[in-house]
């Protein structure tokens, strides 16, 4: 990957993290939220599809291109990749959880068993590119590429 499709790849990241950052004020402030339908989950799931979308789309050139199977994800991008379906899944159960047992509005919502899975894919997902950069043969800490920089 490039450090510029890395880049990309950290801006739509942040976007999914602010959007789960309304989303937990929201969750802690409003307290007549009955549905799981809100403007703050919209943000929220919008930056998951961006980044998610962007992270397909890397994988699918480079099956354009020729490559196949593993091969065909970029370094660093294959838990990014394992965590968008498994995100989707624990974002179902969210919405399943709070249409069933409604809407948490406390420090509970650090407790329910699908923002814990949603939290721990999220996190997969928008440190992807810094397990590519951290991988990229000239810009991984401690490394030095040929050529470069005299002693």
């Amino acid at each position: 990957m490039s450090p510029r499709a890395d880049l990309v790849t950290a801006l739509l990241g942040v976007w999914f993290g602010v959007g789960l950052m309304i989303d937990a004020w929201a969750h802690t402030t409003r307290t007549e939220l009955e549905t799981f339908f809100t403007p703050w989950h919209a943000v929220f799931y919008s930056g998951f599809a961006v980044v998610s979308g962007w992270i397909l789309w890397q994988v699918w050139r480079n099956v354009r291109a020729g490559r196949q199977g593993l091969a065909a994800v970029p370094t660093g991008y294959l838990a990014g990749l394992v965590a968008v379906p498994a995100f989707a899944a624990f974002g179902f159960a969210d919405m399943m959880w709070h249409t069933i047992l409604g809407i948490e509005t406390s420090l509970d919502i650090l407790f329910s068993p699908s923002h814990l899975g949603l939290i721990v894919t999220m996190l997969l997902i928008i440190t992807t590119p810094l397990r590519s950069a951290w991988n990229a043969p000239t810009s991984a800490p401690g490394r030095r590429s040929a050529g470069c920089c005299p002693r």
